[in-house]
């Protein structure tokens, strides 16, 4: 749908009248990112990323508060505008966006000594923080396609950001995944190719 055809639909300049009006509408929308014509949950976490850069400065138990307010206000947010709008889980409402996540991303490679782009072990110590951001990119539930960025802290030195791209697959039974990662600091041919297979037999 165009923009001329969209700025023609009552409905859509009703929503849009709605949801830039309303405090709850706004938030639940992503700020209005929701409003996109296409691709709505690709928005809602674009617009995500300035306030996730916004924290990276706090501690670690100030970064955990907040995202623990954030998922809890979240879910009365998002209720209450779909309530309102009198539409169950309305694809403009992004705020919960990634809620759902894919089963591959629940299983991280070699636990804490991994940092994608890297080798293993390169860490001098055991207290460490890694903050992870990932854009998706889900044509069906058995596919995904995504990009991401890494970065780690401890306390003798930071890990410099890798960056980096793959896709995973889930059938019935397994998920296969097979990233590239690269560490901004190196050249591009030291980057890391990550393969993973996740058994989901019981």
């Amino acid at each position: 749908m165009t923009d001329k055809e969209s700025s023609k639909n009552p409905k859509i300049e009703n929503l849009n009248k709605k949801v830039l009006s309303s405090p709850v509408h706004f938030l639940a929308f992503g700020f209005g990112s929701g409003l996109a014509p296409f691709a709505p949950g690709t928005f809602g976490t674009l617009a995500a990323i300035p306030l996730y850069l916004l924290m990276q400065g706090l501690s670690l138990p100030i970064y955990l508060a907040i995202t623990a307010i954030v998922c809890v206000v979240g879910v009365w947010i998002c209720g209450e505008s779909s309530k309102k709008l009198g539409v169950h889980d309305h694809s403009g409402i992004v705020w919960d966006e990634g809620q759902e996540i894919h089963v591959g991303q629940k299983i991280r490679y070699g636990g804490i000594n991994t940092l994608r782009g890297y080798q293993e072990d390169i860490f001098a110590n055991g207290i460490i923080n890694i903050t992870s951001i990932d854009l998706l990119f889900t044509p069906n539930e058995h596919f995904q396609l995504f990009a991401f960025g890494d970065k780690a802290y401890q306390d003798v030195y930071d890990i410099p950001l890798s960056l980096g791209f793959g896709l995973r697959q889930r059938t019935k039974n397994s998920v296969m995944e097979v990233s590239f990662g690269w560490p901004v600091d190196e050249a591009f041919s030291g980057g890391k190719v990550h393969v993973k297979f996740t058994s989901l037999l019981d």
